[in-house]
């Protein structure tokens, strides 16, 4: 090989490594820039807290706590994690049960520990109250006889 044919083929290998290079950070970029896109913002869970709900994944409002008031209309629920409380209206819509059983307003006591899911149309109603809710295996169970912890929620907010 003579000295400029290994010249050009220098030039060559690093005319690559340098675009391959700046590929690699182009690429690396845009892959940041897409996640910030897919990632709710701070603000919206802030809001959703401020706005009396309990934030974290129940984006519409919802969320898990102590009962400290129970009447045949309505639910308090307080947060203690955030230290919030929310008012639910309890209707003949509503659908009330304890480790998977059917159970009443009657069977909430203050104290009690409930997950509440509001209403899709209107969020100051209760759709569904689950007594004394559990997330892991061998516990109650959620809706639809799932032990998986997953939300019907269709919003999903990371703390």
């Amino acid at each position: 090989m003579d000295k400029s044919s290994s010249s050009n083929l220098v030039h060559k290998v690093i005319l690559g490594a340098v675009g391959l290079v700046v590929l690699c950070g182009l690429s690396f970029y845009g892959g940041l820039s897409y996640q910030k896109g897919k990632q709710p913002s701070p603000q919206v869970a802030q809001t959703n807290v401020a706005n009396g709900g309990f934030g974290g994944r129940f984006g519409r409002g919802g969320g898990i706590g102590s009962v400290t008031a129970v009447s045949p209309s309505s639910i308090t629920v307080n947060n203690t994690r955030t230290s919030t409380s929310k008012t639910y209206t309890i209707n003949s819509s509503t659908t009330i049960t304890n480790s998977g059983a059917t159970a009443t307003v009657a069977d909430i006591t203050t104290g009690s520990t409930v997950l509440v899911t509001p209403s899709s149309s209107d969020p100051t109603i209760a759709s569904t109250i689950i007594l004394n809710p559990s997330f892991g295996p061998g516990g109650g169970s959620l809706p639809g006889g799932s032990d998986s912890g997953a939300s019907t929620d269709s919003q999903v907010y990371t703390n």
